[in-house]
């Protein structure tokens, strides 16, 4: 009885002993696959890597940094990771703050390079840690930023282009326009016992259309400025730019009666002239398309969602038909004829994009005869 029972704790120890020593392999075969499976992560990417310890010192790199560096990877290891940058301040400013943040974002400083030049990139860096939560090391990531400058470049010299374009808009094709409208006036004030009736109704449509163009030309130009412009975003009281613009409509429209139903709005983080604009614009569509309403209605109102502020303009005015929305807000887009109501197809596109620069959006809805309301929201 007993030899069995001393048969049986061998057998039960030799197959633990066994059980212990396959785990082993086990995990010992599993580090070995994640540590070729890091390296293989590592190697993958194109862009330089530097793995430092929590003093600096470089303890790792990939491919891509030994090709630029023109050094292999033993040479390079247990070097400080700052003397590879030309602005090594800046290099171990990011690494104290990731160490301190655990990480830091992209920013452009130079790499050097195997002839002794350097390559522009963006320098991000991550903490990484052990299984007790500990910081072990940093990990920086440098991505080329040469592609990225050119475009820039790219873009500055094409916005010189559009301000050279600007220039010749604003002064080359204004001269004529100023001479057809003065001419006509000239025409119209000095020789006008000598016209009939059809005389005069041409030489007036001559001077609507050139004062149309100028103004065309202003919208288009304002519209060209916008992407250039730079935002002065402060806290904004919207009742104030409301109550301003009304103001301003109304004794531009003295004849005109209109009940205005006026909610306190929310303050918004708004550039102050900009969103002006976007409060005219809007206001006097709203004003120009109740126009042949005896009874014109115009509510403002808003409210503060998930940290946005959002506001509304609704009017009893003509409307328009919803299927045209996604033209509203283009340039020259008109969804009611120049005969029928002034303007030149520009106003909304500068709304939009004026919005659209403080991050924010802008939609509408509407249908025919039965008005209009437009949606707006920006940052509370």
């Amino acid at each position: 009885m007993m030899r069995n029972i001393r048969t049986r704790v061998k057998i039960l120890e030799t197959l633990r002993h066994a059980s212990m020593k396959e785990n082993d392999q086990i995990m010992a075969l599993a580090k070995k696959q994640i540590g070729g499976y890091a390296r293989a992560l590592l190697e993958a990417i194109r862009d330089p890597i530097i793995n430092v310890n929590t003093d600096g010192m470089i303890i790792d790199i990939n491919g891509a940094m030994e090709q630029i560096t023109n050094a292999p990877r033993e040479k390079i290891i247990g070097i400080h990771f700052s003397s590879y940058f030309t602005d090594q301040d800046i290099a171990i400013k990011k690494f104290n703050e990731a160490l301190i943040k655990g990480f830091s974002i992209d920013s452009s400083l130079g790499l050097r390079s195997r002839n002794g030049t350097s390559m522009d990139v963006l320098l991000s860096a991550n903490v990484y840690k052990d299984a007790a939560g500990e910081i072990i090391g940093v990990l920086f990531v440098a991505r080329d930023y040469t592609p990225i400058k050119k475009a820039i470049l790219s873009m500055q010299e094409a916005n010189k282009e559009l301000e050279s374009f600007s220039y010749s808009v604003s002064h080359d094709l204004r001269a004529p326009l100023r001479a057809i409208d003065g001419f006509s006036q000239m025409l119209e004030e000095d020789y006008a016992e000598k016209l009939d009736s059809e005389g005069k109704r041409i030489i007036a449509t001559i001077r609507k259309n050139a004062q149309r163009m100028s103004n065309l030309i202003d919208d288009l130009l304002s519209f060209s400025r916008l992407g250039r412009q730079a935002l002065d975003l402060k806290n904004t009281n919207m009742d104030h730019v409301v109550q301003t613009v009304t103001k301003d409509l109304m004794d531009a429209f003295p004849g005109r009666k209109i009940k205005w139903d006026i909610d306190s709005l929310p303050d918004a983080k708004a550039d102050v002239s900009l969103i002006r604009q976007v409060w005219f614009n809007i206001l006097s569509n709203a004003v120009k398309f109740t126009r042949k309403n005896e009874h014109a209605k115009i509510r403002i109102s808003g409210h503060v969602k998930d940290g946005k502020s959002i506001y509304f303009v609704e009017d009893n005015g003509v409307g328009f038909d919803m299927k045209y929305a996604d033209k509203l807000f283009g340039v020259f887009q008109r969804l009611h004829s120049a005969s029928e109501f002034e303007g030149t197809g520009v106003g909304l596109a500068i709304t939009e994009r004026i919005i659209k620069r403080h991050g924010g959006r802008i939609w509408a809805d509407a249908a025919v005869l039965r008005g209009a309301t437009f949606y707006f929201e920006l940052s509370a």
